[in-house]
C-alpha cells in the first residue's frame, strides 16, 4: 500500500486473519523452495507491515467475521457471518 496523493493514509490499516503461518510468513519474507512461488506477491504486503500501513493480528477461526466470503459454510454460521458484518434480509 504505497501512500498516494489521492488517498492518504493517515492510520494503519488493521487486517485481522486466522492463519498464523500466513501472518508469520507476511512479517518475515523468507525465501525458501515451498514460498518462492507467492514472494512476488507478498513483497508489497511485507514492505507495508515493515513501513507500518498495515498491521496483521491473529483471530481465532470461529470469531473470523468474513468467513463467509472465502469459504463454504453451513447455512447457521453463514447466517451468523452475514449479521456480524451488518447484512440483512431485505
Amino acid at each position: 500500500m504505497k501512500k498516494q496523493d489521492w488517498f492518504p493514509v493517515n492510520q494503519p490499516l488493521v487486517l485481522y486473519c486466522d492463519s498464523r503461518p500466513a501472518i508469520s510468513l507476511a512479517k518475515d519474507l523468507k525465501y525458501s523452495e515451498k514460498t518462492k512461488h507467492i514472494a512476488m506477491k507478498l513483497q508489497s504486503i511485507w514492505e507495508s507491515v515493515g513501513d507500518g500501513n498495515l498491521i496483521l493480528n491473529h483471530v481465532r477461526t470461529e470469531l473470523q467475521r468474513i468467513d463467509f466470503l472465502t469459504k463454504s459454510l453451513n447455512k447457521v454460521k453463514h447466517l451468523q457471518c452475514c449479521n456480524n458484518v451488518g447484512l440483512r434480509r431485505v
